[in-house]
């Protein structure tokens, strides 16, 4: 199995919306979010086999995020700024 790096995930933030895609076909099994104070503000399971993700993050104050995917190859923590 080959294990998931950041470089492998890109993730964009388009109208209040996070786009998640893996480069290497990841599964994604739970995408969480968490405020800079380390609060889980969203829990996201999946229950499919897609490489990609999308959901909307109306609800999210403006600030800085870490988003933590859960795959079948790994777990990778990013930073995003809304």
């Amino acid at each position: 199995m080959n294990k998931l790096v950041e470089s492998d995930i890109d993730i964009e933030l388009l109208d209040n919306k996070i786009s998640i895609k893996s480069s290497k076909n990841a599964h994604f099994s739970s995408i969480n979010i968490f405020n800079v104070g380390g609060q889980l503000v969203q829990k996201t399971k999946i229950n499919s086999s897609n490489s990609s993700f999308t959901s909307d993050l109306d609800y999210l104050f403006k600030g800085i995020y870490f988003v933590q995917l859960i795959s079948d190859k790994g777990i990778i923590t990013k930073k995003i700024i809304k």
